[in-house]
């Protein structure tokens, strides 16, 4: 996920001095892609100062917040930094980081021992892309990843004009799917979520052109048959910024994804629903809710849960001066507000069965910042946030087993 105020940060540099990504660990080959599905006894939790990162697991019994040092403690393989995000796939636990000069690599940990495994940490770029070298280099800045079969997986890299193909044996980029054809005119595709629809793997591109903050292109999701690691077609979205995970719909029918569109303004963006078919419809306009629209998660078979940051108001600095948690009902379209932020919230809401895992920022300084634990009917379990490291906020919240 991106943060608006560390959103510039991350597209002015064009080269990293970071290692390409040695191969340290125990194999990929030991790694567990295609566990049985089980119920997720915790969550992990990245929490971000915006310089470093912090990675902790919460018991979702006893709400109890357990810091994973092995990820964070001095000379540790795994680099967390203040941009980093994680992606649990059975049992395996693959950790992002997107800051340029420091990581901007994939690190694989096996969840099945206490504590997990480090399985190797590798860099995001094919040979052919520089990724051999040990100088400087391309960004790749991860943004999402998805093993679509027991052989490969696929990482969206938002700074490359093209989707990484994994080899999950060894972790290294070994082919690209090119999106260049689809970028409109655009500088650069800008790839972000990755999911599952049926037999195929669907991509979302932003498309944002020379001013990230200001898109001038509307967003497009493109198909790819993951058998040949092809683009089969594209779905046009009438709304630009595609931002945050695809989710199924909850009529079974394709996925709602959030297109907030400019920051600046609040009416050109909202919530998708794209069908199998390849149609779209408008799920939720930004004006029902009266703030952007950048994340949406499902409650259930008739109501969404949306993060809702009002206008950005700086120009070009991209503060957001709050943040709305709101339900949304799809039968009776009307919004229900759970909670209010007097500041940007980055950490996207976490529906895991009859609950709900919200990053809490905290105030101004971050004071009081944690994770806060609700219902499906929006009932607040916790009384109060479980604490993050101090001075850090939640930055990412993914189920692990």
């Amino acid at each position: 996920m991106k943060t608006l105020c560390f959103f510039i940060l991350l597209l002015v540099g064009t080269a990293c001095t970071a290692d390409p990504g040695a191969a340290v660990g125990t194999g990929l080959a030991t790694a567990v892609w295609n566990a049985p599905p089980t119920a997720s006894t915790h969550v992990l939790v990245i929490a971000t100062d915006y310089v470093s990162g912090d990675v902790s697991s919460l018991d979702t019994v006893s709400l109890i917040l357990s810091p994973m040092e092995m990820f964070t403690q001095p000379g540790a393989p795994a680099h967390v930094s203040g941009d980093t995000i994680a992606r649990v796939i059975g049992e395996t636990a693959v950790l992002l980081d997107r800051s340029p000069g420091e990581g901007d690599d994939a690190t694989y940990f096996d969840l099945r021992e206490t504590p997990p495994t480090l399985l190797g940490q590798r860099g995001l770029l094919a040979p052919t892309e520089g990724g051999s070298s040990a100088g400087a280099r391309p960004t790749a800045n991860a943004h999402d990843f998805l093993v679509v079969d027991n052989r490969h997986a696929y990482v969206s890299r938002w700074d490359m004009d093209s989707l990484g193909v994994i080899a999950l044996a060894t972790g290294e980029v070994t082919g690209t799917v090119d999106l260049r054809p689809y970028t409109d005119g655009a500088p650069l595709p800008e790839p972000d979520a990755l999911a599952r629809v049926g037999t195929e793997v669907w991509l979302t591109l932003e498309r944002l052109g020379v001013d990230p903050l200001v898109p001038s292109h509307t967003g497009v999701i493109v198909r790819i048959d993951p058998a040949r690691d092809a683009v089969t077609g594209t779905v046009t979205l009438p709304f630009a910024n595609p931002t945050g995970s695809m989710q199924p719909a909850p009529d079974g029918d394709g996925v709602v994804l959030a297109a907030v569109g400019d920051y600046h303004v609040v009416g050109d963006g909202g919530v998708l629903q794209v069908h199998v078919n390849g149609t779209v419809t408008v799920a939720v306009r930004e004006t029902d809710v009266g703030g952007n629209i950048d994340a949406v998660s499902v409650l259930d078979s008739h109501r969404l849960l949306l993060r809702v940051p009002g206008a950005e108001t700086s120009g070009t600095s991209g503060a957001v001066s709050s943040t709305a948690l709101v339900a949304w009902d799809l039968t009776t379209r009307t919004p229900t507000v759970w909670r209010t932020w007097s500041l940007w919230n980055p950490a996207a809401p976490l529906v895991l069965g009859d609950r709900v895992y919200v990053g809490d920022p905290g105030d101004l300084r971050h004071g009081g910042a944690g994770v806060r634990v609700y219902g499906l009917d929006g009932r607040e379990v916790t009384t109060a946030p479980v604490p993050v490291r101090s001075g850090f906020i939640p930055y990412d919240i993914e189920p692990a087993p």
